[in-house]
């Protein structure tokens, strides 16, 4: 069985599918807000309405929640150096027993995050400032959609990513209205992974690692 992935290559929080489409991802985290606390509460909202408002325009995106895990060896691992080190063995003693019962307990113990994926590509070219770029981008699209529907592979230059720049800096100012930022390259792999590995026993960071792997021609 051979399962297919969208995704081709990125660089940084942009990713390029297999049709030629480009997109860029941010993740948002909750943001706690007492429930007393309406003026803060309804400030929340009205951010998020102006964002989804002015995503519209973008033509093309989705918000998912996905499971962050929760590294609770790196984070015991802070507390040691506040230990006394008269007391530092006993204290690293009780951090890897603390780490070790509470995963036989629970298991991969994760918070939920949003990610935020926006296409690129259309805004690109509605942004395009004369025929001539225009032009350029719509016969890069069809050639990337060519190449695709032959079954070949195409290298993607660093140049392609830079026309980009522009559209997804100005997609990031708007998205940090509600404290979006952008995903690094390691979570953009690792997320593009995980619908392949939900639900299977796994460690986040080797799977961020696993660049060479393609998932469309894994076994299962």
């Amino acid at each position: 069985m051979q399962l297919k992935t969208p995704f081709k290559t990125v660089q940084e929080n942009l990713m390029v599918t297999q049709t030629g489409e480009v997109w860029a991802y941010y993740r948002t985290e909750p943001v706690p807000i007492s429930e007393q606390d309406e003026e803060a509460i309804e400030r929340h909202k009205s951010d998020w309405q102006s964002v989804f408002t002015e995503l519209a325009r973008y033509k093309d995106f989705h918000l998912e929640l996905y499971p962050k895990q929760i590294e609770l060896d790196k984070r015991l691992m802070e507390l040691q150096k506040d230990f006394d080190r008269a007391t530092h063995r006993m204290g690293r003693y009780y951090n890897e027993e603390t780490t070790r019962m509470l995963s036989k307990e629970f298991g991969v113990i994760t918070e939920e995050s949003f990610v935020i994926g926006v296409c690129l590509k259309q805004q690109l070219l509605t942004n395009s400032s004369d025929v001539k770029g225009m032009l350029q981008h719509v016969f890069t699209s069809v050639t990337d959609r060519l190449v695709s529907f032959l079954g070949m592979e195409s290298e993607i230059a660093p140049e392609y990513f830079a026309r980009f720049k522009d559209v997804e800096k100005e997609l990031a100012r708007m998205l940090s209205l509600v404290g979006a930022i952008p995903l690094t390259e390691d979570e953009l792999i690792y997320i593009n992974r995980f619908h392949f590995l939900r639900g299977i026993g796994h460690v986040v960071e080797e799977e961020k690692e696993k660049r060479g792997l393609r998932i469309s021609r894994t076994p299962f």
